[in-house]
């Protein structure tokens, strides 16, 4: 039966003969008993019912009451947040074409030399962390020699695509040939772009994996590492201030980008494995004994379990990022690049938007050390409603802002060094 659903699935014309990966064969088994003692009626309702749930949202008002009432009865972790109605506007055009949007976008916000900056920035990060499984103790020989190798081999994708569409306008309006748009049916137009994505989708099954293309929305703030083909994404979205700028000095770009960039690649045989696990539990243990403020007064623990993950690469990916910084400052410690603290005045006063330098008084204190590890937490500065803050608890693979500053930089011997000591933030 799931055989035959897959079948059916593929538009007409598109034959596909060769092996399909499955990584968990045990729930395809246990959906096929499904499929075949349920009667045909059920399934028919149970489809109706997806195909409701991803397009009710596109309904005018009246017509989705019903689907609104269902909403407003589920427990409050279930919810989506509400977005104004141009939010949701500008979320979709944004999602839709995100290509012929991203086009535009990374002409205004990611010019001259970004891309080649923040493409070398990760080729330094790949390279201290070769020099770090060198010198990683319960690391094998057979595991070392493997994970360098995975890193050697890993794509970057900085910015946006280099092709399929690359960033040229031809190439873009190639890319969307066959996507129309009505002007006044907003409910067709949802549908027509499901049709078109979904035999894009299809017309790539025989052709190679494509390791160049974008994974995330071109102007997202949302880097991710594909460990599958040991990619990493840095849409142009996040390569913006506070994250990156061409003028700001090498610590604060590696404070922020380069830290996004150093992400633990992870690859072990069974006996590292062991090390790894009962390492790992460590972070479990500590994270789960941060705690939050609830809407009540009572504190709320992190959840450590299903935030390791995001903590490991927090702590490898500020550890990772300071040392790759570091090897540069050393090499040339006078360089106005490297060691620019008026740049720092006006970056951690602004935000983003310059400054008179005499705005700054009191930050030149901090040494250049300092302020790497000042501009690592100050991306995670945040305000949210204790409601929204406990339950995001049990929903986010990421621990609380405070602790995402706090966590790796306890555990951080560098920042802890007398020329580096910081206060906690609450």
């Amino acid at each position: 039966m799931t055989a035959l659903l897959l079948q059916e699935t593929l538009p007409t014309g598109v034959n596909y003969t060769r092996p399909i990966v499955v990584l968990f064969v045990p729930y395809l088994i246990q959906l096929d008993a499904i499929f075949k003692k349920t009667p045909a009626s059920t399934l028919q309702h149970y489809f109706s019912w997806i195909l409701i749930q991803n397009y009710a949202e596109n309904l005018a008002g009246p017509y989705k009451q019903p689907w609104l009432a269902f909403q407003s009865v589920l427990p409050e972790y279930f919810l989506t947040d509400k977005l104004e109605r141009w939010e949701s506007y500008v979320s979709i055009v944004n999602s839709n074409l995100d290509h012929l949007i991203g086009y535009y976008f990374i002409r205004e916000t990611f010019k001259g030399n970004s891309r080649k900056e923040v493409m070398a920035m990760i080729n330094n990060i790949i390279s201290t962390y070769e020099e770090n499984f060198k010198s990683t103790a319960w690391l094998d020989k057979v595991t070392r020699d493997a994970a360098i190798k995975k890193l050697k081999a890993t794509t970057k994708v900085i910015g946006y695509s280099t092709h399929s569409p690359d960033d040229t306008s031809k190439s873009v309006d190639t890319f969307y040939k066959g996507y129309s748009i009505a002007a006044t049916d907003f409910f067709a137009n949802q549908v027509q772009h499901s049709i078109w994505s979904s035999t894009y989708s299809f017309s790539q099954v025989n052709l190679p994996v494509d390791r160049e293309g974008m994974n995330s929305l071109i102007t997202v703030v949302n880097s991710n590492n594909h460990l599958g083909m040991s990619k990493i994404n840095m849409p142009a979205g996040t390569l913006q201030n506070l994250f990156f700028h061409l003028g700001n000095p090498e610590y604060l770009n590696y404070a922020n980008t380069g830290f996004i960039g150093g992400h633990e690649i992870g690859w072990w045989t069974e006996a590292p494995e062991l090390a790894f696990t009962e390492k790992a539990q460590c972070f479990v243990g500590q994270y789960g004994n941060f705690t939050i403020k609830g809407p009540d007064n009572k504190d709320y623990n992190v959840n450590g379990e299903i935030t390791l993950s995001e903590n490991l690469s927090h702590n490898s990916g500020i550890k990772i990022s300071f040392h790759a910084w570091q090897s540069h400052f050393k090499s040339d410690p006078h360089s106005k690049k490297y060691d620019s603290l008026a740049s720092f005045l006006i970056f951690f006063i602004s935000h983003r938007n310059h400054v008179p330098h005499a705005d700054a008084k009191g930050v030149e204190k901090y040494t250049v050390e300092q302020s790497f590890f000042i501009a690592y937490g100050r991306q995670w500065c945040g305000k949210r409603t204790p409601e929204l803050a406990v339950r995001l608890l049990h929903l986010d693979v990421h621990s609380p802002d405070s602790v995402r500053i706090n966590g790796p930089v306890q555990n951080s011997p560098d920042s802890q060094r007398p020329s580096t000591a910081l206060l906690e933030v609450s």
